[in-house]
């Protein structure tokens, strides 16, 4: 059954090949050489010539621009001549719209050891024909136009170059724009043929990233349906940017004249995708910018750029020029000159194709690997087939350089990769307004390589739909729950942030010293900033006590040492005595610290001087109670066993415990050290007022923990104070040590009761008046009663006859037994002296 339908089959096709006129299979234009390279291109139609035989007829309204582009290859070839002493010779074809005539003539091609590169035809299916047979015999061959992903498949067409890459990677390429422009909504126009490439760069991108409405628009006098069926879906809040998708530059012609003055679109902007991206059709869209704030950007390939002036002009000449060959004559024929206007049939520019920069490119490419094979010592020798597929090798290599003239009659260098079958030049990108007109940069699948990026800013401002623009002072909240993923609300800038553009989608933030205008907040205006300076009479008051208190202390300190032989002194433990004082100095430098000008700095230091502050503080007052209450314990209870904590009170331990006091602060104020807890901060009490330079509290908890310790050893002080109220008036220290400490323990509960209540600019010196005060609180208490002593009592020996007296009358009236009252006088005379 199989071999009766092969056999009907190939008999078919032996009539259809009998009733083809013989010039029908032949070439249009041929001329010989050592190589050939072969055009095939298709324009005519086959027609029955009364003697039972097929005949190409060309049809002069749609074969112009196949013609075109023959009779531009035919001069490129003729200007070739000879290739490292080879003659290169060139034949040129027509299918006649018909796939059964370009398999023919594939089989012919694949017969002829001479060809060495087919230039493929535009239609997929005249090519698809074509090269069924060519690549089979490994005959390098170049498509454009039409580019499928199963015509690239080099399993099946395994010497197939395409000049133009696949839709995939066309939308990739233009992703890649919307990406780096940040267009997350646009309005996709597109053409049936268009429609993988659409759909790739919809669901792909817009689909994740936002969203848009989708039209088919195939055919001009649809225009009107086209566009009802778009305002159905968008409900008339189309997008600012229209991507537009066409093949067809009349196409692209209608759309804009209805879109721009039947709908009238302003301030828009078009991205015209890469078939209609034809620069030399720039004049041609220009009249529907003009008045208008439209903005064009085109995508176009550099090999559709690649078609200057002259060469239009060259192609023109064969209008009226004598026709001495058969491809003039078709040429003369598809222009119609004589039979209408002459002027605007074969003058014109407008009706010569741009397409012919892919037949430049096929050809240069040719030339260039055909110069590189026939370098190469053994050439002779190899046969036609390793010679094709050496040539194909060529081809395809990778970053091949091809200069090629563009739209200005200038020279570009283009490096072409070789990827799926595709040589890929990437895509330039033109930017068209009202005003200039200038290129951007390249973008392909791969890459993006902007060379301007001043013309970013012309194609910024790009609102979404089913939203109306922001006006400065605002920024867009994103409406995730919407209909339209895109869709936004508007919603003002609050405190200190800005916006001064339209459509902003965040605000932003004033420096320091500046706060946001009102009421609309389009900028910053600077502010005054206040804190306590060096002149200031605040400044001066607590510096100046400060200073007493320092004086103070060092008098205090002085006679301390002049006096250290003295039983008060002694009584007082002298170490003590220093190191309460250097204390209180720490005291005094916290004070002045306060009311310097506030920076983040200076907070980090105040907070841990403060903590070194309070923690030696109580610990000294702790120690001394302790040591006081250990020797009168003593005394009392002579014979029972003193407490593991009466060994703190030693000199050895006193000093270590104090040291291991401050360490432990620290590490547990390191947490807010380094949190910035205690941190440097502009705050403004109302809108228009100064700010004010002030250091505050970012986290409460961090801040009060290393003061849990300092806490503990005030209430301890406070006890043990409490308990050692009956004690000798010689010994009443520890009554002033219960005195001071519990004025401060009141005034400190008086200050933070106060202190957040009180306004950031009294805060400061708020703090220091406390931190003076607890020093002067301590020095009045402790030090001046002793300093009294000494003055008014110099003589050291009635000093001590008072102090045995009352050491003899305490352990008198507290203790009966002889032995114990002999033990506790020896142990406070040890202690007094």
């Amino acid at each position: 059954m199989y071999g009766v339908l092969i056999a009907t089959l190939l008999s078919l096709s032996g009539v259809w090949a009998d009733c083809l006129a013989k010039n029908t299979t032949s070439p249009i234009l041929r001329k010989d050489g050592d190589f050939l390279v072969v055009a095939m291109f298709y324009f005519g139609s086959l027609r029955e010539n009364g003697q039972g035989e097929l005949e190409c007829v060309v049809d002069t309204k749609t074969d112009s621009y196949s013609v075109d582009k023959a009779l531009y290859f035919r001069d490129l070839m003729e200007e070739v001549g000879k290739i490292n002493g080879y003659t290169i010779g060139y034949e040129i074809y027509t299918c006649c719209r018909s796939a059964f005539l370009a398999k023919i003539i594939g089989s012919r091609l694949a017969k002829n050891d001479k060809v060495i590169t087919l230039i493929g035809v535009d239609n997929k299916a005249y090519l698809e024909a074509s090269i069924t047979v060519t690549t089979a015999h490994f005959i390098p061959s170049f498509i454009y136009m039409y580019s499928e992903t199963r015509l690239l498949n080099q399993g099946e067409y395994p010497t197939t170059v395409s000049l133009i890459d696949t839709e995939e990677m066309e939308a990739m390429s233009l992703i890649r724009l919307l990406e780096y422009l940040d267009i997350r909504y646009a309005d996709i126009w597109y053409h049936r043929y268009s429609d993988v490439f659409a759909k790739y760069v919809y669901d792909q991108y817009l689909s994740k990233v936002g969203c848009g409405i989708m039209t088919s628009y195939s055919y001009s006098k649809d225009i009107e349906n086209a566009f009802s069926r778009y305002n159905s879906q968008a409900m008339g809040q189309n997008s600012r940017v229209q991507l537009l998708l066409f093949n067809s530059r009349t196409q692209t012609n209608v759309f804009l004249d209805y879109a721009i003055n039947e709908m009238h679109w302003d301030n828009m902007i078009f991205i015209f995708g890469f078939s209609v991206s034809r620069l030399r059709y720039e004049s041609g869209y220009l009249e529907y910018i003009r008045g208008k704030n439209n903005k064009f950007l085109f995508l176009a390939s550099d090999l559709l750029n690649a078609t200057p002036e002259k060469i239009h002009n060259q192609i023109k000449q064969h209008a009226t020029a004598p026709a001495p060959d058969a491809l003039e004559r078709i040429y003369q024929t598809t222009r119609l000159c004589g039979k209408y206007n002459e002027e605007v049939r074969c003058n014109s520019t407008a009706g010569i194709t741009s397409w012919l920069g892919y037949v430049k490119t096929a050809f240069l490419t040719t030339n260039i690997s055909l110069h590189d094979i026939l370098q190469e010592p053994d050439v002779k020798d190899i046969c036609s087939f390793e010679f094709r597929k050496r040539m194909f090798e060529s081809i395809t290599k990778v970053n091949r350089t091809i200069a090629i003239e563009d739209g200005n009659d200038e020279v570009q260098v283009l490096n072409t990769e070789f990827i799926n079958s595709t040589l890929a030049f990437g895509y330039r990108i033109r930017i068209m307004t009202e005003n200039h007109t200038a290129n951007m940069g390249l973008v392909s699948f791969q890459s993006l390589h902007i060379t301007n990026n001043s013309l970013k800013s012309l194609l910024k401002r790009i609102p979404k739909t089913c939203s109306q623009s922001c006006f400065p002072g605002q920024r867009k909240l994103v409406n995730n729950t919407a209909f339209l993923p895109c869709c936004y609300t508007c919603v003002n800038c609050t405190g200190h942030f800005v916006s001064n553009t339209t459509d902003a989608e965040t605000c932003t933030q004033c420096h320091s010293y500046e706060e946001a205008s009102q009421p609309n907040r389009t900028e910053c205006t600077a502010v005054d900033v206040e804190f306590i300076s060096f002149r200031s009479q605040e400044f001066q008051i607590m510096v100046t006590v400060n200073l007493i208190s320092i004086v103070f202390i060092c008098f205090t300190t002085v006679t301390i040492v002049c006096n250290i032989h003295r039983p008060i002194v002694k009584a007082s433990d002298s170490i003590y005595c220093i190191l309460m004082l250097l204390t209180l100095s720490v005291g005094n430098c916290l004070s002045i610290l306060t009311v310097l000008e506030p920076s983040s700095i200076l907070c980090d230091i105040e907070y841990i001087v403060l903590v070194v502050f309070i923690t030696c503080l109580t610990l000294n007052l702790f120690l001394r109670s302790l040591k006081i209450f250990a020797i009168f314990n003593a005394a009392k209870n002579f014979k029972t066993r003193k407490p593991f904590i009466f060994n703190l009170i030693s000199r050895p331990a006193q000093s270590t415990c104090l040291i291991l006091g401050v360490i432990v602060g620290l590490g547990l104020g390191m947490p807010a050290i380094l949190s910035h807890g205690w941190q440097y901060e502009l705050i403004q009490i109302e809108p228009h007022v100064s700010f004010h330079k002030t250091c505050t509290s970012n986290n409460t908890t961090l801040l009060v923990l290393p003061i849990i310790l300092p806490i503990i050893l005030f209430v301890a002080t406070l006890i043990l104070s409490y308990k050692m109220r009956t004690f000798p008036h010689n010994f009443k220290e520890t009554t002033n040590i219960f005195a001071a400490t519990l004025i401060i323990l009141l005034t400190c509960g008086i200050f933070l009761t106060g202190y957040s209540l009180t306004e950031p600019h009294i805060q400061p010196l708020l703090r220091s008046i406390v931190y003076i005060y607890t020093t002067l609180a301590f020095l009045m208490c402790l030090f001046l009663p002793k300093i009294l002593v000494l003055m008014k009592n110099p003589d050291a020996e009635r000093e001590k006859r008072d102090m045995r007296a009352t050491i003899r009358n305490f352990t008198s009236n507290k203790t009966r037994d002889t032995s114990l009252k002999e033990g506790t006088r020896t142990t406070m005379n040890s202690a007094a002296f």
